[in-house]
C-alpha cells in the first residue's frame, strides 16, 4: 500500500492535505511549471518570486504565487501579475483540476 494522508499545519493556521508521496511529487512538478510560465511577468512587474504554493484547502485547491520586491508590494503589483498571469495560465494549463488562483506578498513575517 501507499503512504496514507498527512496533514500539516502551516504557519498561517490552515491544515493542508497532502495526499501521497506520488501526489507530492505531481504538485512539486505543478510548482515548478507555474514559477517558469510566472517569473517573466513577475521580472517584468519589478518583482520576483518567493514561493509558489498549490495547496487543497477545505476542499478547494488554491495555487498561490508569492511575491517580493526590496520597495515593498503592494495590492496593485499583486492585482497587475494576477492579471497577466491568469490567461497564460489558462493557455498552458498546468494544472488538471479547477482552483482559486491568488497572487499575494511574501509578508513581512516571512523566513529570510
Amino acid at each position: 500500500m501507499g503512504l496514507s494522508p498527512l496533514f500539516l499545519l502551516c504557519k498561517n493556521g490552515l491544515t493542508h492535505e497532502k495526499s501521497s508521496y506520488k501526489g507530492r511529487t505531481e504538485m512539486s512538478k505543478i510548482t515548478e511549471t507555474v514559477w517558469k510560465l510566472a517569473e517573466p511577468t513577475v521580472r517584468e512587474n519589478g518583482c520576483e518570486i518567493w514561493d509558489v504554493e498549490y495547496v487543497r484547502e477545505a476542499g478547494t485547491w488554491y495555487l498561490r504565487i508569492y511575491i517580493d520586491r526590496e520597495e515593498g508590494v503592494s495590492i496593485n503589483h499583486c492585482e497587475a501579475i494576477s492579471r497577466t498571469l491568469d490567461p497564460i495560465l489558462d493557455e498552458n494549463d498546468p494544472i488538471p483540476e479547477s482552483y482559486i488562483f491568488e497572487v499575494c506578498s511574501a509578508g513581512i513575517e516571512r523566513e529570510l
